[in-house]
């Protein structure tokens, strides 16, 4: 039995979309909200969000989890520990009062436990203003960049077992995503010898375990991080994600010692979650009959 452990209904997307991709399989597998009377050796426990995450594998030490979930947080770590940065950037970021040129201009505020870009904001204002009005979200340089690059996977003690490695480009407008999705390349190596060095010395450093996804961006030569999300991300809508890293953590293996790369495709929730809810009511009323 396959146990898709969630607390945060706000990744359903995810957790439907993960959900029926099994069940076509032909797996049998159930939606809990607590693991504590199941056997966990011989039953197979998917963590679908931050909290369950750091439940099923962060043992005592929630703190590293949390920190790596809240954007603030995450970057003040990595401005305390700027060794493991090497050639990737940080994105100019504000949190308190500026006292620079009163201008306006664009900056992107995020919340900082937000999941997704729906919680993010793009706003063109005076900087101390933002900071007033939003005095518990992460305020950044909007960077106009080209390339979008998340690094998804599986990680066991500081050791990277599955990579999905994808760059899109930078769409202009969430209209855009809406009608179009996010058209990909990917692989299961880590492409960018830059991200790969910040990655693994970071997660070394962590002894991390879990599933994750970091996010970053490129302007011309240029790498910043973004973000680190400690979960199951939104990629699994993907055909290519489940392959890569859910069969491989299924089956407990690594899928490391070939090189797999090819073209895929992010494509839009606001299609897919209603396709998906259709499918499993008819499945559901199909079996009553």
């Amino acid at each position: 039995m396959i146990y898709l452990f969630t607390k945060d209904w706000i990744g359903t997307g995810t957790l439907l979309c993960l959900y029926e991709r099994l069940t076509d399989l032909g797996y049998s597998v159930k939606v809990v909200r607590n693991i504590d009377n199941i056997d966990k050796n011989n039953n197979i426990i998917i963590p679908m969000d931050s909290c369950t995450n750091y439940l099923v594998y962060g043992n005592c030490d929630a703190q590293k989890y949390k920190m790596l979930d809240d954007k603030i947080d995450f970057y003040d770590y990595l401005k305390w520990n700027q060794d493991l940065l090497g050639y990737i950037k940080l994105v100019p970021t504000y949190n308190n009062l500026y006292n620079g040129p009163s201008i306006k201009r664009k900056f992107i505020v995020k919340d900082r436990n937000g999941h997704g870009s729906i919680y993010n904001k793009i706003v063109v204002d005076y900087l101390n203003s933002l900071i007033a009005k939003y005095p518990d979200h992460q305020i950044q340089d909007f960077i106009e960049a080209e390339l979008l690059i998340a690094v998804d996977g599986f990680c066991r003690h500081g050791k990277m077992e599955q990579i999905f490695y994808s760059t899109q480009q930078c769409i202009k407008s969430f209209n855009d995503y809406k009608s179009l999705g996010f058209p990909m390349t990917y692989t299961n190596t880590i492409s960018d010898k830059n991200i790969g060095y910040f990655l693994y010395n970071l997660l070394e450093r962590l002894d991390y375990t879990g599933f994750f996804q970091f996010e970053f961006i490129q302007k011309g030569q240029d790498f910043y991080i973004l973000e680190c999300n400690p979960r199951i991300s939104g990629h699994v809508l993907t055909k290519n994600y489940f392959d890569l890293v859910i069969s491989p953590y299924i089956k407990n293996s690594s899928n490391s010692e070939h090189v797999v790369e090819g073209k895929d495709n992010f494509p839009p929730l606001v299609q897919e979650i209603p396709r998906i809810i259709k499918k499993l009511f008819c499945n559901i009323f199909s079996c009553s009959s």
